[in-house]
């Protein structure tokens, strides 16, 4: 009797020091800092929310609803890992990280996750099953490593789930999850215009745009290969259909109207995004590449790299190592030359917060023994470089 209760008692014990505080992790309660947060906010802590992750940056923001019925920033966290390129995934075993709008219900919470704790993305949708696409599993969870994931540090997902469940307790049937590549400005847009994810990226705008513009959450719907937001049918029986025809409906006037002023705002940026025969441009990257006499014109390292639009993925074959049209006189001017090569296949955000499909995160080699130590000129040279590349990248 008394090696049973022995027995019990150590389970006991297990179960409840999953947390400081004694308590299974999944049940943490917010932290008092974010509590006071959401007071000078004007949010209550069983306040719906809505959450939007930006592969680019590497960040996932957890927005609030307000007293006053509209959403506002509660907290940004800081993602450490995710896998793949800026784009949807498409099939299963892509190692790609989804984009889209989710809906993420309590029962896709996971509070017992091999990563710590976790939620479903909800992966595929129907947008997603209306162009065939595959994959399972696909999570926003802890122990920072991914396989097509979005990975947190355990402590930043502890509070995430923490708002999620409490959001759940005050009523919220599903909250809203935006996964996006970038923050959704015609800016971005234009930068990523060459990219074949371009007409993808401006549908995700306009559901980005009704957020913003409004502070609410919009409303997703499918139809004709597409998301709309916002719609309502004129026949109250009208159904949205993926891969349908969309039905007869209209978006509310005020929402219209909001929308509208930005699309204005935006619009000498927007014009140009189909544009991608930039004449001008062509023919700046045509002499930089070697069909003119660059050196000629470009003789300095910084007329080449202050001439190469950031956006432009010719702007990286400057960098060395780099198979391109790129001439050697460039690379010579451009005093980029004797610089050792980059990390072959290393794309896309900086790590630590990107996992390439094909390859892991690069790290520098232990210099041997007998090296030679690098001259404070090739410091500079390297360090020139690396800022011409984040700037590339941003």
């Amino acid at each position: 009797m008394i090696h049973n209760r022995f027995i019990a008692g150590m389970m006991v014990l297990a179960l409840t020091a999953c947390s400081p505080e004694g308590m299974p992790k999944h049940m943490t309660p917010v932290s008092k800092q974010t509590q006071a947060l959401m007071e000078q906010k004007g949010m209550d802590l069983r306040a719906p929310i809505l959450m939007r992750i930006y592969k680019a940056d590497a960040r996932l923001e957890v927005w609030k609803k307000t007293r006053n019925g509209r959403y506002d920033i509660l907290k940004t966290y800081d993602i450490c890992r995710w896998s793949g390129d800026l784009g949807p995934k498409t099939r299963e075993g892509d190692r790609q990280a989804p984009e889209g709008f989710y809906t993420i219900t309590p029962k896709m919470m996971n509070p017992n996750s091999s990563y710590y704790l976790s939620f479903d993305t909800g992966f595929p949708n129907a947008y997603d099953r209306a162009y065939g696409r595959s994959g399972s599993n696909l999570m926003v969870h802890g122990d920072c490593s991914s396989r097509g994931c979005y990975a947190m540090t355990n402590d930043s997902v502890v509070e995430i789930y923490a708002l999620a469940r409490d959001a759940f307790d005050g009523g919220q049937k599903g909250f809203q999850l935006q996964l996006l590549p970038f923050r959704m400005t015609a800016d971005n847009l234009y930068k990523y215009r060459r990219n074949n994810n371009i007409a993808f990226w401006k549908n995700l705008k306009e559901g980005s745009d009704h957020f913003e513009v409004s502070g609410m959450e919009p409303s997703v719907a499918v139809c004709a290969h597409r998301y709309v937001f916002d719609q309502i049918p004129f026949d109250a029986n009208a159904r949205f259909e993926p891969t349908g025809a969309c039905p007869p409906a209209a978006i509310p006037e005020s929402m219209q109207n909001a929308v509208a002023a930005r699309i204005a705002q935006e619009a000498p940026v927007l014009a140009r995004l189909d544009d991608k025969d930039d004449k001008k441009e062509s023919s700046l990257l045509g002499n930089l590449l070697g069909s003119g006499k660059p050196e000629e014109t470009y003789d300095s390292r910084e007329k080449i790299i202050g001439a190469l639009p950031a956006s432009s993925p010719e702007a990286l074959s400057l960098l060395p190592g780099v198979e391109s049209g790129a001439s050697k006189e460039l690379r010579r001017i451009a005093n980029l030359s004797d610089l050792p090569p980059p990390p072959a296949k290393v794309t896309g955000p900086i790590a630590p917060y990107f996992v390439p499909k094909d390859t892991p995160v690069a790290t520098k080699p232990e210099p041997k023994p007998d090296a030679v130590k690098p001259t404070k000129v090739a410091k500079a040279k390297a360090a020139d470089t690396a800022t011409f590349l984040r700037g590339s990248q941003n």
